[in-house]
């Protein structure tokens, strides 16, 4: 069984303690990529990540790309969405099917 994991500012990720998920609050980047590594060698099946982060992690999260696990996702902090989530979702569809389904513009 895959756990799931949550890392962030601690004002983003408080709240999901409550919904189950652990929780790793930190503001520093180079603590998320140790973490990543770390919550990807426990059984961590999938770690959110607020997306004030993503731009810097780039190259960790690489690197877990074509990997089963962990999925990394982006989801907004308490400053709300940067775009990113979405950005990750409409790639992630157009190389599982092939096209862009959900987000074509119209």
């Amino acid at each position: 069984m895959y756990k799931i994991a949550i890392v962030g500012d601690k004002d983003s990720i408080t709240i999901y303690k409550a919904a189950g998920l652990d929780i790793f609050p930190t503001n520093n980047v180079q603590e998320i990529k140790s973490k990543i590594n770390k919550l990807a060698d426990e059984s961590y099946g999938i770690i959110f990540i607020i997306e004030d982060f993503m731009k810097d992690l780039s190259e960790s999260i690489e690197r877990y790309k074509e990997a089963i696990t962990p999925i990394i996702i982006s989801i907004p902090g308490v400053k709300g969405s940067k775009g990113t989530g979405i950005s990750q979702l409409k790639n992630a569809m157009e190389r599982a099917i092939g096209v862009d389904v959900l987000f074509r513009d119209k």
